[in-house]
């Protein structure tokens, strides 16, 4: 079976001390630092990853292997 992986910004890295970062990391493991190609937006209080083609827009997040998706993803 394949590993899942989730890309994670803001409020869910690890020095955002958000409470679902607990969560996170119980049914995750972190792969380390990692960015994407794209932009943030904010809707309403969030922000929002859009894709983009520009080069120089990059998001810097964490990388995490995920354990348990039935567990963590409906609450996140």
């Amino acid at each position: 079976m394949a590993s899942e992986y989730l890309f994670v910004y803001g409020t869910l890295r690890q020095k955002a001390g958000h409470e679902l970062h607990g969560l996170l990391t119980r049914y995750g493991r972190l792969v380390g630092p990692a960015s994407c190609q794209g932009r943030l937006f904010r809707v309403k209080d969030y922000p929002a990853l859009v894709p983009s083609m520009s080069r120089e827009d990059r998001v810097r997040g964490e990388l995490f292997r995920l354990l348990d998706t039935r567990k963590l993803l409906p609450v996140l």
